[in-house]
């Protein structure tokens, strides 16, 4: 009869993780875990930062820091079975949402300073006085929610960490699939779907193409980040490819983001200019005063901002951008393939560097204590996660696009 066993991984942080050159050879269910706590621990440190509100960039790194999470337990799912549940997934995402507002806010404003000089003179200057303050208004009020925001998250982070610490596997003999087997057939899927999406964009005004594309580049990027400073790949080059693509896909959702925002200024400002008319006020000095002419100079800014953007776009990606992308994942593919046919098979886990404490309890129990009293149910066994079982769990994950940033 085999023997379950129970692993209690204390995690010093994310650094500490992604140097650890042993990670791709663990077994899946550990190194997906581990890659996971390495995540939480950086939101954490990111929600700290945000609760002190003294770095303006803190709000962008807890965004991303919730993004990089999320995509991480969405990816390795099928190998967390039994710690993450889609409700946690759920509450990370409504979470995610709540800094939709305050962001998108920051990043418009930070476009309108640059602009300032050439929009913000004679008859434009209404206007765009009128659309920084809207804007500089929305952030304030989100950013008011912060505080319940970083406590909602704590209470969550806990539960994470405490059903992500430990696991139990079925020492069988059977074959254990290793991490760096799981790391490529999820690149190798992930790198599809991005050719797919982008092979579908139609046009710079193609809003949902461009927002699910620039997703799904993210979840490559991060699942590429997973294997940083490993000494057997180097995801770096692709990682820069990515950049450069998130940074066009980026701008260009930016673009759509102030666009209905402009329409929602230049609605309401027609709408009051109609009453003002109706008033029977003086019509040369109400169109005179009105903020319209500035808004649709930042509108027409917007767009040709946008179109050369979408330019960019098409010059560096559809003339063999993808073809270069596509060489750097599938070189490290192939790297993490043949480690994985030269992969020893171990007849007992063994602890980690990061300080894994196995214990051990025999019988056919499918549910243990673990360690500090919390209970961890089985993880897939070893003979589950054969080289079938493993295509079959990247084909069960879900794949569809997420809602607006993260």
């Amino acid at each position: 009869m085999g023997a379950l066993q129970a692993a209690e991984m204390p995690i010093r942080g994310a650094i500490a993780i992604m140097r650890d050159e042993e990670l791709i050879d663990r077994r899946a269910e550990e190194g997906t875990r581990v890659v996971a706590l390495g995540l939480l621990s950086d939101a954490d440190q990111a929600a700290r930062a945000l609760e002190r509100q003294d770095d303006e960039e803190a709000l962008h790194d807890f965004r991303v820091a919730l993004r990089r999470l999320r995509s991480a337990l969405r990816a390795f799912r099928p190998w967390l079975e039994g710690a993450v549940r889609r409700k946690h997934q759920r509450r990370l995402r409504r979470l995610g949402r709540h800094t939709n507002a305050a962001r998108d806010a920051e990043v418009q404003l930070a476009w309108l300073s640059t602009e300032r000089e050439t929009l913000a003179v004679g008859r434009c200057q209404a206007g765009f006085e009128l659309l920084t303050s809207r804007l500089g208004e929305r952030r304030r009020q989100a950013l008011g929610g912060h505080a319940r925001l970083v406590a909602r998250y704590r209470k969550h982070s806990k539960r994470l960490r405490r059903r992500l610490r430990t696991y139990q596997v079925l020492l069988d003999g059977a074959e254990r699939v290793p991490f760096s087997a799981v790391m490529g057939g999820l690149l190798s899927h992930q790198l599809e779907v991005v050719r797919t999406r982008l092979s579908e964009v139609r046009g710079a005004a193609d809003e949902q193409r461009i927002h699910r594309t620039r997703i799904e580049a993210k979840r490559l990027r991060y699942l590429l980040e997973a294997l940083r400073q490993s000494s057997q790949v180097d995801p770096r080059p692709a990682v820069k490819r990515l950049k450069r693509l998130q940074d066009l896909l980026g701008e260009l959702h930016d673009s759509h983001v102030l666009a209905t925002e402009l329409a929602n200024a230049l609605a309401d400002v027609s709408a009051d200019r109609a009453r003002r008319l109706l008033q029977d006020g003086p019509a040369r000095q109400v169109l005179r005063d009105s903020p319209r002419t500035g808004l649709l100079a930042v509108q027409r800014r917007l767009t040709d901002r946008r179109d050369a953007r979408y330019a960019a776009l098409e010059q560096e990606w559809a003339s063999g951008g993808v073809e270069q992308l596509a060489a750097d994942v599938l070189a490290l593919v192939s790297t993490l393939q043949s480690r994985r046919s030269g992969h020893r098979q171990a007849a007992e886990p063994r602890p980690s560097a990061v300080g894994v404490r196995w214990t051990s309890v025999h019988g056919p129990s499918r549910r243990m204590s673990a360690p500090g009293g919390s209970t961890a149910r089985n993880a897939p066994s070893a003979s589950s996660t054969s080289a079938a079982s493993f295509a079959s769990k990247v084909t069960r994950t879900r794949w569809s696009a997420s809602s607006k940033r993260g």
